[in-house]
């Protein structure tokens, strides 16, 4: 299983102040960018996951509009000790239809499109193999609020369907 529809919301008031952290994120000046959010923003939002596994961390993620960032793999990397992510359930902010999650397979820098995915609803991804996002027919950022896990797919879907 690649990724499956995860039912969760943001409350206006939280999403109004996450897309506006999302719109502003400058540097770095990528085609993904992240903005992490420090341990007094997760607990504001603490609300999102009652029903889902706490992440290891939160971030807002925005991908420029007109752009698609560049196919990626996130489990590749430990930064100050901790283990970066391999699932991830992505909660949309500003997202528009034509936007995708991309699933990719290629060697050598060269990949191909295999799988495209709608980010209209709130989904739990794989991300610890090749993906990038679409965001190149949208004529406004993607701001997604993204949970992280270091668990498997297969784990995660376990605990929300059982709990």
């Amino acid at each position: 299983m690649k990724y499956f529809d995860v039912d969760t919301s943001v409350r206006e008031d939280d999403k109004k102040w996450l897309i506006d952290i999302g719109n502003n994120i400058s540097e770095p000046a990528w085609t993904i960018r992240p903005y992490k959010l420090n341990e007094e923003e997760m607990n504001k939002i603490s609300y999102i996951w009652k029903d889902l596994p706490v992440p290891s961390y939160a971030a807002v993620i925005m991908v420029p509009a007109n752009t698609i960032c560049k196919t990626h793999v996130d489990d590749k990397a430990e930064a100050n000790g901790v283990r970066q992510r391999i699932t991830a359930i992505n909660i949309p902010l500003t997202v528009h239809p034509t936007s995708t999650f991309q699933y990719m397979e290629g060697v050598d820098g060269r990949y191909n499109v295999v799988d495209s995915i709608d980010l209209i609803s709130t989904k739990c991804w794989r991300v610890d193999i090749p993906h990038r996002v679409n965001n190149e027919l949208s004529p406004f950022n993607r701001v997604v609020l993204s949970l992280s896990y270091t668990e498997t797919i297969d784990e995660i879907y376990k605990r929300i369907k059982t709990s």
